[in-house]
């Protein structure tokens, strides 16, 4: 990728200092001479670009030649610049009487009153030429400038609107945010609820649809309607036998689809415990905002390479728009014979060099998209494997990872924790009369980063940019021979084909776009697997097709269950914060601040999509991701009773208790000792137990045995 982007640049330096590109071809227009009809507003504007100008404003001479354009300074010059052949659009030609000066010289009457466009082009008067336009097209423009007027009127109120309201943007910015927490809240406290009452509500629908379908058919037959009473029977049989599968289907994945809710429950409880990660997305827009900014203007000085051709002029350059009256050739000075003028067209070699142009945005596009699902899934995973701080697992351990002393399962972290168990060893050997074996073990203790967010950025952006750079290399080449493919079909329908080519082509066209989705499926499920293990992307895209193939059902279940709460968040969370966001706007701003709500109403619509869509991406990544941990968590950690999973998950799978909550029961054993004792837990007398070697606290233990 850094190479395709150190390409991209250099045709950006050829395309501005080699061939002298100007992208202000692609706005204006060039005479008869190649000459640019630009504006000019300083010398040191001027040299930033190649081409040079000869006026403000293109206008036409001779308006019957489109292709023949000069350059003026202002659109008022067409009334008196001596090169316009065109006279008066109100003029009558047929009858214009000459008048002959002292000279003996014909009077010209050349010159036409013409409208700036776009600061551009020079176009003849509409005032003037309303009457020719209205005998040649019969029409009436007057109802077009009405409704133009109107519009006008109504873009004005519109920005006044929006001006005014700024304050209500910032307030339904803010209560989205907190709307969407609430929902993630709802779902963690009553997500079962929710759930399970939408799969009923579901099918119930469905089976009243069904029902009311087969009844009313009878009224369909009744009135002679014997197609539409046809449709609607094995309609109604059709979806009665699909809700019922669909019944069935839920009944045999009970146990999945509360796997499933417990899933999504988890990651709402990820998501508030690592509540950064909801502004993180802010950092990949504002980072590819950056790189299409570069890319648009690149795009514009590599399309805008020009090359220059000599055309004929038009056989009508020497006639006259009236008897004895001037024509092109004697205006411009221009032979009688073998007349050119030159025109400017983009080089061919360099269109075909915007396909790489073109290329790199989409591949970038893909590695930003792919960069930011990897972020995401890496704070998820941290999160997942990290440990739990107490045993209701309401938050885990936060810092880095560490080695500490485990004795009969608790764990020692300062020399009081140690004369605790000690205490504890003297009590139990006096009961049992010494029979008491004491296991001691170093334990890793997996801790939640205290910036998981910003180590995920580095981790991904330092080790696995390779990965995501070839992930997104694939979709891209698929994506980039789809466009290609649809833009020679343009060109191919044009020339009538047959309807099998028609059909082999929609064929194509459908295979690329399938295996462009598989092909983006099976990338970001190897991804989730990378940000997890580390692994390259083959590797673990072939795991993560393995684990997937092996629990299709609970891939059902979550999509359905996923797929539920991400409808009703939607709905939800864009319903209320409208409603919030205009109920604020109708009591704060009152009467006659704001001409009305239509406008203001719809900035706000906008805000509550783009927030809502940024926090229900953050949830499926999450759930996506915490999947994938849980899958190779029991897969690997069942066995050894080392799940990382919390009890609320391995509880709907039988998995037996964690030595990991056997640990937490014995600390918290030892706390509640030292509380009742009243032991002071203070820094002070504190040591970090890696600071310690095992075999010294073993030998102090043999030592206090014997005494």
């Amino acid at each position: 990728m850094i190479i395709a982007l150190i390409a991209q640049m250099a045709l950006f330096y050829e395309a501005i200092v080699t061939e002298g590109a100007d992208p202000r071809w692609l706005i204006y227009y060039s005479d008869l001479n190649g000459d640019l009809c630009a504006p000019s507003f300083s010398d040191e504007f001027e040299s930033m670009f190649n081409l040079s100008t000869g006026g403000n404003f293109a206008a036409w001479p001779d308006i019957r030649m489109y292709d023949i354009r000069i350059c003026v300074e202002s659109c008022d010059d067409t009334l008196t610049d001596q090169r316009i052949v065109t006279p008066p659009l109100n003029a009558d030609i047929d009858e214009v009487e000459i008048e002959i000066d002292v000279d003996g010289i014909s009077v010209d009457i050349s010159g036409y009153a013409t409208l700036n466009v776009l600061d551009a082009l020079c176009i003849p008067d509409p005032e003037f030429a309303a009457d020719i336009i209205s005998d040649m097209l019969d029409a009436d423009y007057s109802d077009f400038e009405d409704h133009f007027d109107t519009l006008s009127d109504l873009f004005s109120l519109a920005v006044a609107d929006i001006e005014t309201a700024w304050l209500l943007f910032v307030v339904c910015a803010v209560s989205a945010l907190i709307v969407s927490m609430f929902w993630g809240w709802l779902i963690r406290k009553i997500g079962e609820i929710i759930i399970w009452v939408s799969i009923i509500c579901t099918l119930l629908g469905v089976a009243l649809v069904a029902y009311c379908l087969v009844t009313y058919s009878e009224y369909a037959y009744l009135f002679g309607y014997g197609t539409i009473g046809d449709i609607m029977y094995y309609a109604g049989y059709t979806l009665a036998v699909l809700d019922g599968m669909f019944a069935l289907a839920v009944c045999s994945l009970w146990s999945r689809i509360r796997l499933a809710i417990k899933l999504a429950q988890e990651t709402t409880r990820a998501l508030h415990d690592v509540w950064t990660l909801f502004f993180y997305p802010l950092v990949p827009f504002i980072a590819f905002v950056a790189f299409m900014s570069y890319w648009t203007v690149s795009g514009l000085f590599i399309a805008s390479v020009l090359e220059e051709t000599e055309n004929p002029m038009p056989a009508g350059y020497t006639i006259p728009y009236y008897t004895d009256g001037p024509t092109l050739q004697s205006k411009l000075a221009l032979p009688e014979e073998d007349a050119t003028f030159v025109s400017l067209s983009t080089s061919q070699l360099w269109q075909y060099l915007c396909l790489y142009h073109f290329f790199v945005l989409l591949w970038v596009t893909h590695f930003v998209s792919y960069h930011t699902l990897m972020v995401i899934a890496g704070v998820y995973a941290e999160w997942y494997f990290a440990d739990w701080t107490d045993a209701t697992e309401t938050a885990k351990q936060r810092g880095s990872d560490s080695e500490e002393l485990a004795i009969d399962g608790a764990v020692v972290r300062n020399e009081k924790d140690l004369q605790k168990i000690e205490m504890m060893h003297r009590s139990s050997e006096v009961a049992l009369d010494g029979n008491v074996k004491h296991s001691e073990e170093l334990v890793r203790i997996t801790k939640l980063s205290r910036c998981p967010v910003i180590a995920s950025f580095c981790r991904v952006t330092v080790y696995h940019s390779g990965t995501i750079a070839f992930a997104s290399l694939l979709v891209a080449i698929i994506e980039f021979v789809r466009y290609t493919l649809e833009y020679f079909e343009k060109k191919f329908l044009n020339s009538d084909p047959s309807p099998l080519q028609k059909a082999v082509l929609c064929a194509v066209k459908c295979c690329l776009g399938c295996l462009q989705c598989i092909v983006d499926k099976i990338n970001r499920n190897g991804l989730v697997i990378t940000s997890i293990y580390g692994w390259p992307l083959c590797a673990a895209s072939m795991k993560g097709l393995a684990l997937i193939f092996t629990n299709g059902g609970r891939k059902a279940a979550l999509v359905m269950v996923s797929g539920y709460l991400a409808g009703l968040g939607k709905l939800c969370i864009l319903s209320l914060n409208m409603a919030i966001s205009m109920l604020f706007a109708k009591y704060y701003y009152g009467d006659g601040q704001l001409s009305s709500l239509i406008f203001p109403a719809l900035i706000c619509f906008l805000i509550s999509f783009v927030v809502c869509w940024q926090y229900m991406h953050l949830y499926e990544v999450g759930i996506s991701t915490l999947f994938m941990c849980f899958l190779i968590d029991e897969q690997r950690n069942k066995s050894m009773s080392e799940m990382k999973a919390s009890k609320r998950l391995r509880k709907i799978i039988g998995a037996q208790r964690s030595k990991a909550d056997e640990r937490r029961d014995a600390t918290e054993r030892l706390r509640s000792l030292k509380q009742t004792d009243g032991g002071d837990s203070g820094d002070a007398g504190e040591v970090e137990m890696r600071d310690v070697e095992p075999h010294e606290v073993e030998v102090g233990l043999e030592e206090e045995t014997v005494k």
